[in-house]
């Protein structure tokens, strides 16, 4: 089971959800994760117990169109600081990152939203 903290906005991202975009590098889905993934891995550390959640966005709109909180999706490319491009990278912004009873419930629906987990590095098994 996903905890809905996988789902809270860090800091360093000013409020929105650091994610990637499947499709974005290959239209295979087994070759896209695997660029993914080792882009992912360049711009951060990536544990070999991480993982990567795939989730459809309109699923966590359609969990916060209940709630107060605007849903959108940003295109946040990322390039350059000596790193690989990263034309999949994206932000979401609208899901709360206070610690309150409803927020928390808020991400742990999101949770419930995910469709796979795969494992965060190619080298390691799901």
């Amino acid at each position: 089971m996903v905890s809905g903290g996988a789902f809270k906005p860090r800091p360093a991202d000013d409020g929105a959800l650091s994610v990637n975009r499947c499709g974005v590098f290959s239209n295979d889905p087994d070759d896209d994760l695997a660029t993914i993934r080792d882009v992912v891995g360049r711009w951060m550390t990536t544990r070999a117990t991480g993982r990567l959640l795939q989730i459809v966005a309109d699923s966590i709109g359609a969990v916060l169109a209940d709630t107060a909180a605007k849903f959108w999706l940003e295109e946040d490319p990322r390039s350059g600081e000596g790193l690989p491009d990263d034309p999949s990278h994206a932000l979401v912004h609208g899901i709360p990152t206070d610690e309150s009873d409803g927020s928390i419930a808020i991400r742990d629906m999101i949770a419930m939203k995910v469709t796979a987990v795969h494992a965060g590095k190619n080298d390691v098994p799901a």
